[in-house]
């Protein structure tokens, strides 16, 4: 059974191979393995999770055996059924040394019945293997992109007409997802003439050409979009919101949403790997989109404070992530909308972080493909 398990892992390996077009270093294959939660590609290896797979049924089964002999009179005391049980047991005190648990306390009892729970604990502990002190600042900062909320909507694009990725698109996405290099280090940027990284990070913060720009306009038309079939009076680049100071914080304009009044939608797309978060050693997860929510309010703060407009600040990050600001707006678009239609709001929702998610990443493909002097091909 064990080589039987082994022969998969590899199969599922070689797959991810064949779809990024190079081998995977070992942090990049745990990175693989690691559940969608903690920025993996959801590929649960066999191997890393067989553990938690025997524990969650060992315990499924001392639970029921447990519960047979007190209902027949046997009215054992549950350390005392542990050491009885000796599989059972033994299964729990392997986990607990796996996952660098002090006690079997730290591990509610429910957990031990779920094994969702229990490969979590294991996920957590291969993603500290792979976020260290030691890892390289870009490293950091990526893992912590992708764990980000909605960040990993790419991997679950579909055929539809918005999320659907080529093969070069889709090879190009997980490349950047999981650090693999793009380009040779001394490759020139198209547009500036700057070098780019290996990585091709600095191909999606470029500022020169209308790249950004045009990602910025994916997001917001296709707000914009969903803003009407929701059944908002709207208005896209609405002039005059602020006539005193001449400030235009709407790029899209709602009339009265939030509060009842006129609500003014700013997106904005950040990147969490651009040169001065990492070199500003910023750890945490949407820190890029903090910053830029916190920019934008100050920047409007005579605007906000006069209290005759809502101002939402609706911030993605170049990675997929959406912003706790955003998603509040999306959660009320997703309840507009499902009265609308016959989806439930937790199915739209996902739709709606699942298409600005794709639309995000093909922009950056298409960012890089025209900054990179080897323009990846079509296969």
């Amino acid at each position: 059974m064990q080589d039987f398990i082994l022969e998969i892992d590899k199969k599922v390996v070689n797959s991810v191979c064949s779809i990024i077009e190079a081998p995977l270093n070992p942090n990049q294959l745990v990175q693989v393995s690691l559940p969608l939660s903690l920025g993996g590609l959801g590929v649960l290896c066999l191997k890393t999770y067989t553990l938690a797979i025997k524990s969650a049924l060992w315990s499924q089964i001392g639970e029921n055996l447990f519960s047979l002999l007190v209902s027949k009179g046997k009215f054992f005391d549950r350390n005392t059924f542990n050491l009885i049980n000796s599989e059972y047991f033994n299964f729990k005190s392997k986990f607990i040394i796996a996952t660098d648990c002090k006690t079997p306390d730290e591990i509610p009892d429910s957990s031990w019945l779920v094994q969702r729970h229990l490969v979590q604990s294991i996920a957590q502990k291969e993603w500290k293997k792979i976020y260290t002190k030691e890892t390289p600042k870009y490293h950091q900062a990526r893992l912590l992109a992708c764990k980000a909320r909605a960040a990993t909507g790419w991997i679950f694009s579909s055929a539809a007409p918005f999320t659907r990725l080529t093969n070069n698109q889709f090879r190009v996405i997980a490349s950047f997802w999981l650090g693999v290099p793009l380009v040779n280090k001394h490759t020139k940027c198209r547009k500036c003439d700057k070098t780019i990284d290996e990585y091709g990070a600095h191909t999606i913060t470029c500022n020169r050409g209308m790249s950004l720009a045009k990602r910025h306009n994916y997001i917001r038309n296709f707000l914009y979009r969903k803003c009407r079939d929701a059944g908002y009076v709207t208005c896209l680049e609405k002039k005059h919101v602020d006539t005193s100071s001449g400030k235009k914080p709407a790029d899209i304009w709602i009339q009265h949403l939030i509060n009842n009044k006129p609500t003014a939608i700013d997106v904005s797309i950040t990147s969490s790997t651009q040169v001065t978060i990492v070199q500003n050693n910023k750890k945490s997860v949407f820190k890029a989109a903090k910053l830029i929510e916190k920019q934008k309010k100050i920047k409007y703060a005579d605007t906000i404070e006069k209290g005759e407009i809502e101002f939402v600040p609706f911030v993605v990050e170049a990675f997929g992530g959406i912003s706790s600001e955003a998603m509040k707006f999306l959660k009320r678009l997703a309840n507009d909308l499902r009265d609308r239609s016959r989806q439930s709001q937790s199915v739209i929702i996902s739709n709606l972080m699942k298409c600005i998610t794709v639309r995000v990443w093909k922009a950056n493909v298409e960012a890089f493909n025209l900054r990179a002097f080897s323009v990846l091909s079509v296969f």
